[in-house]
């Protein structure tokens, strides 16, 4: 029904389905298409956040070099749009990364983590992945 994308391996519900494209894809047949007409992709929000907590999160992004989407996460008073550039494979696909910690700031607040492209050149983004930590690791 386009209402949302399913992650798996645990079939976990990501918001904006209706960006799914077939047009290109990094895995799979589907892709996440957006420009400044469907700015929001993938979307998963976080609650009851713990001080010493951490995230991991990944995409495969396919845009021209002057694209400023990316991954972004935001809560009350706090947005984060940093990314690295991690890979780039014979296609153009380039795997994106975002690291953060939980910090007094996010604690009692809803984290959203989401792909993200005000502009008018689209952007492809697939295998979006988020590893969700307990404690600090060697987020290297």
């Amino acid at each position: 029904d386009k209402k949302f994308f399913i992650g798996t391996p645990d079939s976990t519900l990501f918001e904006f389905g209706i960006a799914q494209s077939d047009t290109y894809a990094h895995t799979g047949k589907y892709s996440c298409k957006l420009d400044v007409n469907l700015q929001y992709g993938m979307t998963i929000r976080y609650n009851n956040l713990q001080i010493g907590e951490s995230f991991a999160v990944y995409a495969w992004k396919k845009a021209g070099s002057k694209v400023k989407g990316g991954l972004i996460a935001s809560a009350e008073n706090y947005y984060n749009n940093e990314y690295t550039v991690m890979e780039t494979d014979k296609n153009g696909w380039e795997k994106i990364c975002k690291k953060l910690s939980v910090t007094p700031e996010l604690v009692g607040k809803e984290l959203t983590i989401y792909l993200y492209n005000p502009e008018k050149e689209l952007v492809y983004f697939d295998d979006f992945e988020i590893i969700r930590y307990e404690g600090l690791p060697d987020l290297k």
